[in-house]
């Protein structure tokens, strides 16, 4: 199973309204590697554009959309040296780090006018988890272990990020487990959502109503993992530790909460869809994994990876976007309508 950790190289549709007058832009940011290397893609109105030129290694992790339609994607760039994370405005780069150290930027939101990015900077041993406001960064671990932020939303003066730091654990005298530890962070204070004795992840924050969950996974050391979904802290299991799963993000469709990710049928992943809990598998012909969702209306967009194909399914049906023969992958998507 595919999961966000450290990233180092490995659609649009048009609906008019009867008036003519409202249209609903879908944009989906990921990769295409056909065979030369790893190429950050945002696909509009069924198009793929590479962010940069081919032979420049590049990945494209997150995608949002300003109110004024400005379209964000967040995610890497290789540097002079390492990684660096970036974010691109309507195709334009904007650099957060300088490529001397390894970095990575895996998500972004707008709010307020300003531009917020989630990601990790390596300070000294190891990946520190920060967040970038207007190119500002702020640290959220100390970089003492290895930390990640995978996922950023703002409410009001509000910065909410979740992510995964790796913790050493005593779960017996003398006896210790290092795993990485889900984490939610509200304006730099840290929760942790995992005890540190299993694996676990947080991939995806999303609020609702005063309410906040988080999406992500855990496990024991070395065993099955359980998608989960954590609502103000408390822990909702979405599988039942038979077989692997992980979920990978969250949303809110009415008053469902809707979470998406895949979980394995005994011989390959299964891309699927968990409804207030309830799971339904979406169609795939290959190793597959759901990566992200939105919602337009009463459609429901999900994006992931078939195979070595990108690929978007709208309502259940599938589509592909991009077939890559070292493969494809769409990572995020964002909802314009105007």
């Amino acid at each position: 199973m595919r999961r966000y950790v450290h990233r180092v190289w490995p659609i649009a549709i048009v609906l008019l309204c009867a008036c003519g007058e409202t249209r609903t832009d879908v944009y989906v940011a990921g990769y295409v590697d056909n065979g030369t290397g790893v190429t950050a893609t945002l696909w509009t109105n069924g198009n793929p554009v590479a962010l940069t030129a081919e032979p420049q290694r590049s990945l494209a992790t997150a995608v949002t959309v300003s109110d004024a339609g400005d379209v964000y994607v967040a995610g890497g760039v290789r540097g002079a040296s390492a990684d660096m994370a970036v974010y691109w405005k309507n195709g334009v780069l904007v650099a957060l780090t300088d490529g001397t150290r390894q970095s990575f930027a895996e998500a972004i939101t707008v709010s307020g006018g300003h531009v917020y990015v989630a990601g990790y900077e390596t300070d000294g041993p190891g990946p520190v988890a920060k967040f970038w406001m207007d190119g500002v960064a702020t640290p959220l671990t100390n970089g003492s272990s290895n930390a990640d932020a995978v996922s950023i939303t703002v409410s009001g003066d509000d910065v909410h990020v979740a992510g995964y730091e790796v913790e050493r654990t005593e779960v017996a005298p003398n006896q210790f487990v290092v795993a990485d530890v889900a984490k939610y962070w509200k304006n730099g204070v840290a929760t942790a959502l995992s005890d540190g004795k299993n694996e676990g992840v947080a991939s995806s924050v999303a609020f609702s109503g005063g309410d906040v969950y988080v999406a992500g996974w855990e496990g024991a050391v070395g065993a099955v993992l359980v998608a989960k979904v954590w609502k103000n802290g408390v822990p909702v299991a979405l599988t039942d530790g038979v077989r692997g799963a992980k979920a990978t993000a969250v949303t809110f469709r009415g008053g469902d909460v809707l979470a998406v990710g895949g979980q394995s049928n005994g011989r390959l992943d299964v891309p699927t869809i968990w409804t207030n809990g309830v799971a339904a598998s979406l169609v795939a012909k290959d190793q597959a994994f759901a990566e992200a969702i939105a919602i337009a209306g009463t459609d429901v967009f999900v994006v992931g990876y078939d195979g070595p194909s990108a690929v978007y399914w709208k309502n259940g049906i599938a589509f592909p976007l991009s077939h890559a023969s070292s493969g494809a992958d769409a990572m995020s998507i964002a909802i314009y309508q105007h």
